[in-house]
């Protein structure tokens, strides 16, 4: 039996823009339309029931579950996802956990009452999918942070160990031996893949990895502060800091500075999502970049794949960018 997939390959469109036109929702050319349709009639094509089901009772809402709006990262990426969801005929709704997982099981009641039709979710790793039965779990797409279950579930991230290695290989190649890494929470699969990346690449280089310089904290700026000047007190104060998110990387230059050091003289400082749209910012810091525009994009196709009853393949992550500033 045909899918949304198989239809959208053959005609060189995008799933997005397939479920548009099959659903009535959203602006899309009247060229394409009738190509859309066309080509569904010649096949027999009918709609997944749950899609169907979807279509007639929606709220035309989509929650957008993110850990911390402040962090100029989700803003922007909330912002990605809107301007997808919107010609689709959808409204995002943004729910906010402030970095705390508990809230996400509150979240989650408003799609078992329907209040949204489905959700694209930044887990900061709450426990609360595990038992999520099929049907609504395949109304959820994850981002940046896989949830604690085994599979079954739709996903879009980056190779978050790969960026890690090179992050600290560009360190270790601009010669730090002493390097360390201020990190999220265990729950949060980011924050153990990045640590996983930093760690393969030290023990690459045959560097030594003191137990203390992996700091284990929150993806919070208060955390990232007390985290970065715990390192600079220490006995083993190390010559660069890796800040696993821009809010710690923030943090941590404030620290730096409040020690009377200079970045990058006297530590460097490297971290991952540094967005400063504006160019305001002085040092611009070294960073590895999640391209949001296609993390925004695949997250909306492959919710479309999945509420169609289509398999989603999670097996290619995306790839980050490294941008070089003044920090390193």
């Amino acid at each position: 039996m045909a899918t949304l997939r198989d239809i959208a390959a053959h005609l060189g469109l995008s799933v997005s823009t397939v479920s548009r036109v099959l659903s009535g929702k959203g602006r899309v050319g009247q060229d394409t339309i009738d190509k859309v349709l066309a080509y569904a009639q010649e096949i027999d094509f009918h709609p997944n029931q749950l899609a169907q089901r979807l279509k007639s009772q929606s709220a035309n809402s989509i929650g957008v579950v993110v850990p911390d709006i402040s962090n100029e990262f989700y803003a922007i990426l909330f912002k990605e996802i809107d301007h997808r969801l919107g010609p689709a005929g959808f409204t995002p709704v943004l729910f906010d956990i402030g970095e705390n997982p508990e809230r996400e099981r509150e979240f989650l009641g408003h799609l078992r009452s329907a209040t949204v039709d489905a959700m694209v979710v930044a887990t900061a790793g709450s426990d609360a999918y595990a038992g999520l039965p099929r049907d609504l779990l395949s109304r959820v797409v994850f981002i940046d942070n896989r949830p604690a279950i085994p599979d079954g579930f739709a996903y879009v991230g980056v190779d978050n160990v790969r960026s890690s290695f090179e992050l600290t290989q560009h360190l270790i190649n601009r010669g730090h031996t002493a390097i360390a890494t201020i990190t999220g929470s265990p729950g949060e699969s980011s924050a153990v893949e990045r640590t996983e990346g930093f760690r393969q690449a030290m023990e690459a280089n045959s560097l030594e990895l003191r137990d203390e310089w992996i700091a284990h904290g929150r993806f919070e700026y208060a955390d990232g502060y007390a985290k970065a000047v715990e390192l600079l007190e220490g006995p083993h104060r190390p010559s660069a800091i890796i800040a696993q998110n821009n809010v710690l990387a923030y943090a941590t230059i404030r620290a730096v500075r409040r020690q009377s050091l200079s970045v990058p003289a006297d530590v460097a400082v490297a971290c991952f999502d540094h967005i400063d749209t504006y160019e305001f910012m002085r040092p611009v810091i070294t960073t590895m970049l999640q391209p949001l525009d296609r993390i925004a994009a695949l997250a909306c196709d492959r919710l479309e794949a999945s509420l169609a009853g289509e398999p989603v393949d999670n097996s290619e992550p995306l790839n980050s960018v490294f941008r070089l500033g003044e920090t390193t």
